[in-house]
């Protein structure tokens, strides 16, 4: 399968990063313009290079609510390391129950390019956010043994509920990328002022990956 790389801002380090990604990940890579950029793209992983504006970012957003694959953001204010393609790797875990479908991606880009994974669990009152967190663990622990391999895994205890974790990653400098859940739906407010992946997209400087929520989510080929 390929990594398609949708360019619709030309930031010359994110395509190299990009690029060696796709060979890290044993991936093909194909460059397309924006505007030839159709929804039914044949990829396992699409990485959208847009502007750190709101509409631009948007526009791929909607394009991608009926996505079942991983979808990755790269905009120029992002850090693009030179001399590595993953060394950690930040999922923020919340109470919603689709949060445990990280791991499948989460275990992949471990298997691939030995990143260390933390699990970053938002502090609310009840255990949900806790039971999610085992579950992607122990998800990352069976695939290691099947694998025969050994993933770095981590994890730690957010400052925030999972109402209020997107913005204490906002700014993560610790991390290469952060693994996101997209929102299932769009309230009023998310049509207002936009949904919190948006926001996270418009302040992170480092890349995105986006997963919707679907029960049949993706299979990514081995």
């Amino acid at each position: 399968m390929r990594v398609v790389y949708v360019e619709d801002a030309v930031i010359q380090a994110a395509r190299e990063w990009a690029e060696r990604f796709a060979k890290t990940m044993e991936r093909s890579f194909d460059v397309v313009p924006a505007d030839a950029f159709t929804e039914d793209v044949e990829a396992d992983f699409l990485i959208f290079a847009t502007h750190a504006k709101s509409r631009s970012v948007q526009r791929f957003l909607n394009a991608s609510r009926e996505l079942r694959i991983p979808y990755l953001f790269l905009t120029p204010q992002m850090h693009y390391p030179e001399d590595t393609v993953l060394g950690n790797v930040l999922a923020p875990v919340t109470v919603l129950e689709e949060e445990v479908h990280k791991a499948e991606l989460l275990s992949h880009l471990a298997r691939y390019t030995d990143t260390t994974v933390t699990l970053l669990t938002a502090k609310d009152y009840g255990s949900r956010a806790r039971t999610n967190t085992d579950k992607i663990r122990t998800f990352l622990e069976s695939r290691q043994a099947d694998l025969g391999k050994s993933f770095d895994i981590r994890t730690e205890t957010a400052r925030s509920d999972s109402m209020s974790l997107y913005k204490e990653v906002m700014n993560v400098r610790g991390a290469d990328m952060i693994v996101w859940t997209a929102s299932r739906d769009y309230g009023l407010d998310d049509l207002i002022f936009g949904p919190a992946e948006r926001k996270l997209i418009l302040r992170s400087v480092v890349p995105i990956a986006l997963l919707n929520p679907r029960g049949d989510l993706f299979s990514l080929c081995d």
